[in-house]
């Protein structure tokens, strides 16, 4: 006996392969079958029709970090078969934040992600995915930004860090990991994250690697050329073994 049935859909597995018609049985929160499932019984049967039947999607890059939690229904994303939103992109994010900071950033950054009437009252990375969590329609994760690790060990200075700021960006970095972030984002065109140099981006990736964290970049394309900028991604994965 399944809980639900979704009969005679397009289905698409996620591995590669063609889609195929079939029916997915799902028990709880599992799917429990896939396949020709005519003589099975189920509490509740969908009928499909042809409809594609796929596993959910995960948007890799949106600016929904704020929006979201204006409006946690998301249903643009839903309606979409989106699942799961990675937020915090492009080095340009809200956490961890001091409050005078925060405030900052949402007014830098209403243009990109909004400026939502919300509470805005969080500080760590841990404060900031508790308002997603059980709160919102789809899955979040979460990217710590650069312009955050900056911002709250320099502030918007255009200069290199020094080695005392290097380790606060380190002991930031980690800490935002093991509060549930997946990973580091930067970007390199955008203020303050384009005042870094590679010994900077270097620190902050092997913290990454350590906890076996994804690093996400929009490179310095308008400064160095795309070249180079790639060539620099590069040479930070091979001196991390953060990619």
């Amino acid at each position: 006996m399944f809980d639900f049935i979704i009969r005679g859909g397009r289905i698409i597995d996620g591995s590669g392969s063609p889609w195929y018609y079939g029916d997915v049985g799902i028990r709880g929160q599992r799917i429990a079958a896939i396949g020709k499932l005519d003589q099975a019984e189920a509490r509740r049967v969908i009928e499909a029709d042809d409809r594609v039947v796929s596993p959910g999607f995960i948007d890799m890059h949106s600016h929904s970090d704020v929006m979201l939690l204006a409006n946690p229904k998301h249903e643009p994303k839903v309606m979409q078969g989106v699942t799961t939103d990675v937020v915090g992109l492009d080095g340009l994010s809200y956490a961890p934040l001091s409050p005078a900071n925060l405030q900052m950033m949402r007014r830098y950054l209403s243009a990109l992600n909004g400026n939502p009437d919300i509470l805005w009252d969080w500080s760590s990375v841990s404060e900031y995915l508790a308002r997603f969590d059980r709160r919102v329609a789809i899955n979040v994760a979460y990217l710590v930004p650069h312009n955050t690790l900056r911002l709250e060990t320099m502030g918007f200075v255009d200069r290199v860090a020094t080695a005392e700021e290097l380790t606060k960006m380190r002991e930031l970095m980690a800490q935002g990991m093991r509060e549930g972030a997946v990973g580091f984002s930067t970007g390199l065109d955008y203020f303050p994250c384009r005042y870094s140099n590679t010994e900077e981006l270097v620190n902050i990736c092997k913290v990454v690697a350590e906890y076996d964290g994804i690093s996400v970049w929009h490179t310095r394309a308008r400064d160095l050329g795309l070249i180079e900028a790639i060539k620099e991604v590069i040479q930070v994965a091979e001196k991390t073994g953060c990619c």
